[in-house]
């Protein structure tokens, strides 16, 4: 990031560490969030357990950036919203669960453990935007917003691969087929 204004590297983002660096850090702990928010293959967990404390509440895993209940076991009453670091049930007024849920949660995972096409794809779109804000010089911009598209396309292309998505497994897509009373679908071959 800091080559994108042509400073030179440093060492270490643990000691006393220049301005410029100390903005590159914070840009790429926002670009990451950002881009994990959407949730990937990566840093989602579908079903995910979670039981209750002493008290009757249902505490998130600190990393926790969206949690929703998927199969109520019992109550099928509650409505269950993420407040704070903790899930609040809308109906019943309380954060008192006191029984175990099942989530699926979106997390904010450390830099180093997501896939390489996600990394590079945050590192380039993260250097656009402190590049963007520190300089603001047009000519080079383009250049890194074509990195910034090229990284994207990979990392889509990863996350496609990775999802093990299926058309024909697609709820979307059966809804269409079904609509179309069982014909099947033509295909264009472009012609």
């Amino acid at each position: 990031m800091l080559s994108a204004i042509g400073e030179t590297p440093v060492s270490s983002l643990e000691d006393d560490i220049n301005v410029d660096a100390a903005i590159a850090r914070n840009i790429l702990r926002t670009t990451s969030r950002q881009v994990q928010t959407r949730g990937l293959n990566s840093n989602t967990e579908k079903g995910y357990r979670i039981t209750p404390n002493s008290t009757g509440e249902i505490v998130l895993p600190g990393n926790v950036i969206e949690a929703d209940e998927i199969k109520p076991t019992t109550n099928t009453e509650r409505d269950l919203v993420v407040r704070g670091k903790r899930l609040y049930d809308r109906r019943g007024h309380t954060y008192n669960i006191g029984e175990p849920v099942y989530v699926d949660m979106i997390l904010n995972m450390p830099f180093e453990h997501l896939p390489e096409a996600t990394r590079h794809y945050i590192t380039i779109r993260a250097a656009r935007i402190f590049h963007d804000r520190v300089m603001g010089d047009e000519a080079t911009h383009m250049f890194t917003k074509d990195d910034e598209m090229e990284a994207r396309s990979a990392f889509r292309q990863s996350e496609i691969r990775t999802k093990g998505a299926n058309l024909l497994r697609n709820r979307h897509a059966a809804a269409i087929l079904r609509r179309r009373n069982g014909r099947p679908l033509r295909v264009s071959s472009g012609r």
